[in-house]
């Protein structure tokens, strides 16, 4: 008797995109001193080299698809400002000295875990900036990890355009003065150990999921490699991921390191435990279950007699990370006209669990009447 299994697998590439402008957040304010009801303000500035028309974009935030609309008829400069502010901010504002709004509109800002995205006519995302935790924040309010959350007066303002909020964005005196201002970052060092020292953030370059949060799917029976990446001008930083302590290699501001990712890592919520010198981070992931059943034995060959019983084995190998239970189906077997039900044949159902490798007993009762012959099925594991 020859026995063959067939198994098929479907495998799914997500590709994202961003986009970029010359138009980007500059300066957030969401937690004044003052009122809550007309201190909150976003600046925004024009850092490319030509005048942008920045009419009808909408500031997006967690309460509202548009929480502030530009008016028609605003040409932004290069180098140039535009302050939105809270409606009341010439009264509530927390500096008497602060210029006044360009636009004044009520809006409403979250103290924690919370972001604001700016969006032109057309509705793409030209710029986002989130703070607090990335799994309590909507997708498209922040990128890469959001900033941390800073001190209540204190606002959000950007160093530079990476990409990524933690990186960005500083957590500073607010300065919505009249003219064009420069961000002073003075980095004094004593035996090579930093005073001053960039907020901790970190990305992992994999994420398998358009769903919030990163989300990791392992390769059926292999190993991955994911790729870290450490914003923190410290000097150390190193990274513990399923009892493995992986050290980080600098450059620049940033620290890399790959790590293993093999796919019978349990599935549900991990973490990527970060350290430094100075402080730690946790970057959540969720393992994305994976259900993998591969047939080590592809034919089974049973040898035996009328009236006798034939015995075999089946190799099966659970390349995922959640238990599979199998069952078996098939049809009669048959040589020539001749038959022998599917009924006389016996295949042990079983449950296997992560990287185990188990074998199936296979086992058939041959009729008295059977003629002599080869006997052929095929059986089919479903799982």
């Amino acid at each position: 008797m020859i026995v063959r299994i067939m198994q098929w697998v479907l495998a799914v590439i997500l590709t994202l995109q961003t986009v970029q402008a010359g138009i980007v957040i500059s300066q957030v304010l969401y937690d004044p001193l003052g009122s809550e009801s007309g201190g909150e303000a976003v600046e925004l500035r024009n850092e490319g080299s030509g005048a942008v028309n920045i009419s009808g974009w909408v500031l997006v935030s967690e309460t509202s698809a548009a929480d502030a609309t530009i008016p028609q008829g605003i040409l932004l400069s290069p180098g140039s400002t535009y302050l939105i502010a809270d409606a009341g901010w010439s009264t509530a504002k927390d500096n008497v000295q602060w210029k006044t709004a360009d636009h004044e509109e009520t809006i409403t800002l979250a103290n924690a875990d919370s972001g604001i995205a700016l969006k032109d006519v057309n509705g793409t995302i030209v710029d986002a900036v989130g703070w607090g935790d990335a799994a309590e924040i909507k997708q498209g309010l922040f990128e890469g990890i959001p900033a941390r959350e800073g001190a209540s007066g204190k606002a959000l303002l950007r160093t530079k355009d990476t990409n990524n909020n933690a990186v960005d964005f500083l957590e500073e005196e607010p300065s919505f003065f009249s003219g064009q201002t420069v961000v002073l970052v003075v980095n004094i060092t004593n035996d090579a150990q930093p005073h001053f020292v960039l907020p901790l953030g970190a990305a992992l370059q994999e994420d398998d999921s358009p769903e919030q949060g990163v989300q990791l799917k392992p390769v059926a029976g292999g190993t991955r490699t994911l790729h870290l990446e450490v914003y923190y001008n410290g000097t150390r930083a190193s990274v513990s991921w399923f009892n493995k302590t992986i050290v980080l290699a600098k450059q620049g501001d940033i620290w890399k390191g790959e790590l293993p990712f093999e796919y019978w890592f349990a599935a549900g919520p991990q973490n990527v435990l970060i350290s430094t010198e100075i402080q730690n981070m946790t970057l959540p992931v969720l393992i994305l279950e994976l259900q993998s059943a591969k047939l080590e034995t592809k034919l089974v060959a049973l040898q035996t007699s009328p009236g006798g019983t034939g015995k075999g084995t089946i190799k099966v190998v659970n390349q995922g990370n959640v238990p599979v239970t199998i069952s078996w189906s098939g049809n009669d077997l048959v040589f020539g006209s001749r038959k022998i039900p599917f009924s006389n044949l016996k295949v042990t159902g079983a449950t296997v669990r992560p990287a185990e490798t188990k074998g199936i007993d296979v086992i058939l009762n041959v009729p008295t009447e059977a003629v002599s012959g080869e006997y052929r099925t095929m059986l089919t594991m479903i799982t």
